[in-house]
């Protein structure tokens, strides 16, 4: 970690910014207030989430690079539901709008399966694909069919008050939903370790030719768990409509499935260890908000920053393993 923020502040210097008071721009930002708390635990939701739909279909086996799309997906689920929905009480219609978001991320990946299975074209290709033709489809219908009328922003209608996360510390944002992908990452620790579905998806990451011969049915198990992954990516997009925005918009943020896969991997593909791997990855995006305000410098360094620290992690530990 020193060495990546010593190269961090190197670069930093590079550009003329003082490094001292970009990281400490980062740190009030993000932790340093309960507002910025408040933020950095609202951005861990959906990275946790996308982290975990990427680690159950790759510990089967298959990349899923959707996450970003079936965000998305979910979050269009959710807006539709809520509307279908809000006269219902709250503690049946949220439950119900989360369901369909799971299934909306679900459907996303289908194709891709499909693509897989049967043709032999590789997910990576076809999910990426998938994920520009979600963000645009979302673009699409929030400035036309479901555009708010007389608005100029590419929103649609708010959703029923009642199908609205409620808020845990008033006026700050942060809501219910920051626990669901916590139970989430416990539920899938316990699969791997506890059921013989996990089992099965870590002798398959192991050898899928091995679990054959082994009698594991290879392409049901990889489904299931691809299905499982891609349903929280789905939650995910739920949360930020009824947790964040309370309304669709075109500007979801756009990155978190992609961001979620770095928060996979520095967690070492466990479920608990991505948990601080989240907060750590919500706090830098968060706190670069700030950085850019206070110091000038351009949000874009921020991944570049949390990329460089994720590498320099990974390849210590790599080095350390290798010397023992």
């Amino acid at each position: 970690m020193g060495i990546a923020l010593g190269l961090s502040a190197a670069l930093l210097l590079l550009i003329g910014i003082n490094p001292i008071l970009a990281f400490s721009a980062v740190f009030s930002g993000s932790i340093g207030t309960p507002h910025g708390i408040s933020e950095t635990l609202i951005k861990t939701t959906p990275l946790l989430l996308t982290a975990l739909a990427f680690t159950l279909p790759y510990r089967a086996g298959f990349m899923n690079i959707g996450g970003e799309g079936q965000l998305f997906m979910g979050a269009l689920a959710a807006f539709l539901t809520s509307v279908l929905v809000g006269d219902l009480p709250s503690a049946v219609a949220i439950p119900l709008i989360f369901l369909t978001a799971f299934l909306a991320g679900l459907i996303w990946i289908i194709l891709p399966l499909i693509f897989k299975f049967k043709a032999g074209v590789s997910e990576i290709f076809i999910t990426v694909i998938l994920n520009f033709i979600a963000i645009l489809f979302i673009g699409y219908l929030t400035v036309g069919p479901l555009k708010a009328p007389g608005n100029p922003n590419p929103e649609t209608v708010s959703i029923p008050i009642f199908t609205e996360l409620p808020k845990l510390f008033p006026p700050l944002r942060l809501h219910a939903g920051v626990f669901i992908p916590i139970i989430a990452a416990f539920l899938i620790y316990i699969l791997f370790s506890r059921t013989s579905i996990g089992y099965k998806i870590r002798v398959i990451g192991l050898s899928s030719r091995s679990a054959t011969y082994a009698g594991i049915k290879v392409s049901k198990v990889v489904v299931i768990a691809t299905f499982i992954g891609a349903g929280l990516a789905g939650l995910a997009g739920a949360g930020e409509v009824l947790g964040i925005h309370h309304f669709l918009t075109g500007r979801l943020p756009v990155g978190l499935g992609y961001t979620g896969i770095l928060v996979a991997v520095l967690g070492r593909f466990n479920p608990i260890s991505q948990i601080p791997a989240s907060i750590f990855f919500a706090a830098w995006l968060v706190g670069g908000e700030t950085m850019q305000r206070m110091a000038g410098v351009p949000y874009g360094m921020i991944f570049i920053i949390i990329s460089l620290i994720t590498f320099l992690i990974l390849a210590t530990e790599r080095i350390m393993e290798s010397w023992r």
